[in-house]
């Protein structure tokens, strides 16, 4: 299969990955997402996660760098519209759109993230910056290997 195809069909498969997580959440609101915001700290799990899955990709897939940011960059502009106007079927039950979604992204002193649910889908520009310096850690491991 064709390099360029393989990243999109993973890139897909993570999509997918990422909504089941998204209707589990949903499904037990209760549960504490080890990979969201705690505190007043800036840097969560999503962010980790998106450095080392394009670190991968930048070691697997390192000649296709524009094409890796260009979906790092859709998926942010997707995860942003869906921020906005979510579809019915990513919806929680609980959802509550009076709000605006960046304010979930740090702990109030009256609610946690845990007990609101719809700090779910957001794009953040720093997620894109990271895609760019994972792709490049994961191109110098392969490249320079120690």
């Amino acid at each position: 299969m064709d390099k360029n195809l393989q990243l999109i069909a993973g890139g897909l498969f993570v999509v997918i990955l990422i909504v089941i997580y998204g209707q589990f959440r949903c499904a037990y609101p209760k549960f504490s997402d080890p990979l969201s915001i705690h505190g007043m700290v800036y840097v969560d799990g999503w962010l980790l996660t998106h450095f080392i899955l394009f670190a991968l990709a930048g070691y697997f897939y390192s000649k296709q760098f524009y094409l890796a940011v260009i979906l790092g960059i859709l998926w942010e502009i997707v995860e942003y519209l869906f921020g906005i106007h979510t579809p019915r079927f990513l919806k929680c039950k609980n959802q509550d759109k009076s709000k605006s979604k960046f304010q979930y992204l740090h702990k109030n002193k009256d609610e946690t993230l845990a007990e609101k649910n719809d700090a779910w889908w957001y794009g953040r520009y720093e997620d894109v910056v990271v895609d760019i310096l994972g792709f490049i850690t994961g191109y110098f491991i392969k490249t320079y290997s120690f």
